[in-house]
């Protein structure tokens, strides 16, 4: 069973897995817009999310991590 998660406001930073798709990186602009510190990876990234990502101050990597996973990209 995974660990339990800290209360939202406690929430300071995320990454999304599979960013560039129109749910999740929706979503993550809307994180970033929040204030939090928002990363994210994927294994291709095009306009107009990259765009999107890139205007919003998110780094996303080609690099794909698993769940649990807490180096830093």
């Amino acid at each position: 069973m995974p660990p339990e998660l800290p209360p939202l406001d406690e929430i300071r930073r995320v990454h999304l897995i599979a960013i560039a798709g129109t749910a999740m990186g929706s979503l993550a602009c809307m994180l970033a817009a929040r204030g939090l510190e928002v990363t994210g990876s994927d294994g291709d990234i095009y306009p107009p999310m990259s765009d999107q990502l890139r205007d919003a101050g998110i780094q996303v990597s080609k690099e794909q991590r698993r769940y649990g996973d807490t180096r830093r990209l």
